[in-house]
């Protein structure tokens, strides 16, 4: 499989969620991929996000671009893609689950992020 990154799509072609457990807790943040803007993110005290906390972050994007990406992008690792897939449906964008080290080129300047924390 190839690597993504984000010089290969324009600015809200594409966004991606991404999932980090931490402990006790969860966190995904919803960026573009082109810019990699993080638009938000969801905080859980558990493993997944109730679907109205989904749907909040996706029309908060939304309302931050005024227009849906044509694709998001999921890791096969996230435990709440099938609500983020059923979010992107809804609005007519292709969900595409990848294996996280697919993503691993996007996702270097939000793990950079973390290793702060």
């Amino acid at each position: 499989m190839s690597q993504y990154s984000s010089n290969q799509f324009k600015p809200n072609e594409a966004w991606l969620i991404l999932y980090f457990p931490l402990q006790g807790q969860s966190i995904y943040f919803l960026l573009d991929v082109a810019s990699e803007y993080i638009f938000g993110n969801i905080l859980t005290s558990g493993e997944i996000p109730s679907e109205s906390e989904v749907v909040s972050l996706m029309k908060k994007a939304f309302s931050a671009k005024r227009a849906w990406p044509k694709k998001i992008f999921l890791s096969r690792e996230n435990p709440a893609k099938e609500f983020f897939g059923k979010c992107a449906t809804k609005n007519n964008i292709q969900a595409e689950t990848e294996p996280l080290t697919d993503l691993m080129r996007i996702t270097k300047m939000i793990q950079k992020l973390l290793a702060g924390c």
